[in-house]
């Protein structure tokens, strides 16, 4: 039987909020990607907007 639930997509929210921020060094950061989404959100309607998408070379 299949599932009705979405395949979960792994991401990283860059922001939430038009705060400024100071930069910080931190620890590298390594996973492999496919691709990079640049998606806008709805806050609140769970409604997701793609505005681009770029395929990375292997």
């Amino acid at each position: 039987m299949a599932s009705s639930t979405p395949k979960f997509e792994p991401h990283l929210t860059i922001l939430y909020d038009q705060q400024e921020l100071t930069p910080k060094s931190i620890a590298p950061v390594c996973w492999r990607v496919k691709e990079i989404v640049l998606v806008l959100s709805e806050v609140g309607a769970t409604k997701y907007h793609r505005l681009g998408c770029w395929v990375l070379g292997e």
